[in-house]
């Protein structure tokens, strides 16, 4: 071998070194990027994928004007633009894949809202309650019958939806008669005709039906004895702790300025829907 020539085994040592060199470089250059939380990420593309459920009221598309609307829509997509995203798509998913497609990282996070549960909560971490909800009673105009809470269905017809727990909580008290109705167009529709006494509903599907079509002579009673109103919230993957933290700082301003309450009324909620 002449002199100053590189022996091949020590020119394979030295490529094998650039190369490891260049690659801790790469990977001290990235690895900020791949490993950073949601809210960095969220923050640096402004850019935010969504899970949507697609029903009404809380999260849905409307094709008569192009557009995604709902309670718990318009509030994450209020809170996205404070927190510097400025555009977001959505992927319409079944309810019991939203928490399995958050978890494997399909979407940041969801543009609907769930129940807060123990159940729940186990799986995922969630804002603080955004509002609560749970079922109204639907009357005549004036509420000739009385019915103020479980205690006056007694020798009432109540009506409910077949599938609903409504039903059955109707069902479970000993001398109500519980009315099966498949639509709540014809159970509305009963009430207001004095066929059945009252009706039990879910409260913003109930509150939307009457934003979207105005019944005069019908009234919802949101406050009544027995009522169990449920928490709801945005899920976040656990690990996900500053997404939440920035979230529910926003939320916080959204309760304090009225601006959550104006999204409650818009889908006809009401303060009654609040967290204090």
């Amino acid at each position: 071998m002449k002199r100053g020539a590189i022996h091949p085994r020590s020119a394979l040592v030295f490529w094998l070194l650039v190369i490891s060199t260049v690659g801790v470089f790469l990977v001290a250059h990235f690895a900020p990027a791949i490993a950073a939380d949601t809210l960095t990420k969220l923050k640096t593309t402004k850019y935010a994928l969504l899970a949507s459920y697609n029903e009404p009221p809380h999260d849905w598309f409307d094709p008569t004007d192009g557009k995604w609307k709902g309670i718990d829509n318009d509030i994450v997509e209020y809170i996205l633009r404070k927190l510097g995203v400025e555009k977001w798509d959505f992927i319409v998913a079944d309810w019991s894949a939203l928490i399995p497609g958050l978890q494997a990282g399909r979407w940041d996070l969801m543009s609907v809202g769930m129940s807060i549960t123990d159940k729940r909560k186990q799986e995922i971490a969630f804002s603080e309650p955004i509002y609560q909800y749970g079922d109204a009673i639907i009357v005549r105009k004036g509420n000739p019958k009385n019915i103020k809470g479980k205690a006056d269905w007694v020798g009432k017809k109540m009506g409910g939806i077949l599938g609903a727990t409504n039903l059955d909580e109707i069902k479970a008290v000993a001398g109500a008669e519980a009315v099966p109705y498949k639509q709540h167009g014809d159970m509305f529709a009963d009430v207001k005709a004095g066929r059945i006494d009252g009706a039990l509903a879910d409260e913003t599907t109930t509150g939307y039906a009457f934003v979207v079509n105005p019944e005069p002579d019908l009234e919802v009673l949101q406050v009544w004895a027995g009522k169990a109103p449920r928490p709801s919230g945005i899920g976040f993957r656990k690990e996900d702790v500053s997404l939440k933290a920035a979230f529910d700082a926003e939320l916080a301003k959204m309760k304090a300025d009225g601006t959550l309450l104006a999204i409650l009324k818009k889908y006809g909620l009401s303060e009654v829907n609040l967290i204090k």
